[in-house]
């Protein structure tokens, strides 16, 4: 499809005639709306790490997902140019830039526990916007992390997140990350790299949890989309589709690496059933109380034009022995914390 874009759609981008799509080897600040410009991803060619960056002038967070916003500005006409720097470009470009949006903080969570009702009461408010688990921060923090040393892997973050923060400057003054569930393990880098001012952890029962992923199973729950290693768990083979086997071993990984992260690093622990007002008590104590009030807390998280409906009863697909186990489970997670 690049093949086919014309003097007009490269001069639109800002990008000159002598540029070539995915192999661009001269410097993001050269273009004349490098601005709009977002390093999405990072990838690895013949061994070697290269940022990915699209073209986000007309960029939508309202979206539950920053990948949903993606895939919507890929798919744009005109927009499905996608630049690929290296990078060293990446961090000598994040050098020059001041945003006046600030990073505000981050959403630690064990997955279907209100973590997107969160991200989306944020963008709500005025001036605030939360980028719902963005690629980058997982592929820097787990993804490609053997491939450069601790102190590069955090230059590399920072340098990523000054350059979101630049482009959301002309219409945000505070930004916060909900970051992917599993990253609970990576949350001393990530608490070190980016120094947030106010965090939380947010869970839920896990039977309830892990009900709802039976219903509908999240991608890091399949061995083959996060490798079970990561976890510290061997291959299940067709015991992944057990809810009180390699889900609940799963499920309770992130929730013993949440439950750590809260007490080593004084995060604050909220239960679903604490929200919202939990949140407006902790991550969002700065906001206003006439802002926070304004907010619309039945608004469906993943879908804007639907109301809210709980999924409680969604656990009436565990059998009793099964809810049994995964009620024991957290109980001995819980107590193992306390004698710690």
């Amino acid at each position: 499809m690049e093949s086919l874009l014309d003097k007009a759609v490269f001069e639109a981008l800002g990008v000159g005639l002598n540029f070539q799509p995915l192999n661009w080897q001269n410097e993001i600040h050269l273009l004349p709306n490098a601005k709009f410009w977002l390093p999405y991803q990072i990838v690895e060619l013949e061994d070697e790490l290269f940022v990915e960056w699209c073209y986000a002038r007309h960029a939508d967070f309202s979206l539950p997902f920053v990948h949903d916003t993606i895939a919507r500005l890929k798919r744009a006409p005109g927009s499905r140019v996608t630049l690929r720097t290296s990078i060293s470009q990446l961090l000598d470009y994040a050098k020059q830039l001041s945003p006046s949006c600030h990073f505000a903080g981050l959403i630690f969570h064990i997955s279907r526990c209100g973590s997107t009702l969160c991200s989306q009461l944020i963008n709500q408010l005025p001036g605030r916007v939360c980028l719902s688990e963005p690629k980058f921060v997982d592929d820097i923090a787990r993804v490609y992390a053997h491939k450069v040393d601790r102190e590069t892997q955090s230059q590399i973050l920072k340098s990523l997140l000054q350059i979101w923060l630049t482009f959301l400057s002309e219409h945000h003054q505070h930004c916060y990350i909900k970051l992917d569930a599993w990253l609970n393990f990576e949350a001393t880098f990530l608490l070190s790299s980016l120094s947030p001012p106010r965090s939380m952890f947010l869970s839920r029962t896990l039977t309830e949890v892990i009900a709802s992923h039976h219903a509908k199973p999240g991608a890091f729950t399949i061995p083959s989309i996060v490798a079970p290693s990561y976890f510290q768990l061997t291959d299940p083979g067709a015991d992944f589709l057990r809810p009180d086997g390699y889900l609940l071993s799963v499920i309770s990984a992130i929730y013993q690496a949440g439950l750590r992260l809260s007490k080593q690093h004084s995060i604050t622990h909220i239960q679903y059933s604490q929200l919202p007002q939990a949140l407006f008590n902790t991550l969002l104590a700065d906001v206003p109380s006439e802002q926070l009030a304004q907010v619309n807390c039945n608004q469906y998280s993943k879908d804007s034009q639907l109301q809210f409906a709980g999924d409680k009863e969604k656990t009436t697909c565990l059998k009793l022995h099964e809810k049994a186990r995964i009620e024991q489970k957290q109980h001995e997670l819980e107590s193992r914390l306390i004698l710690t």
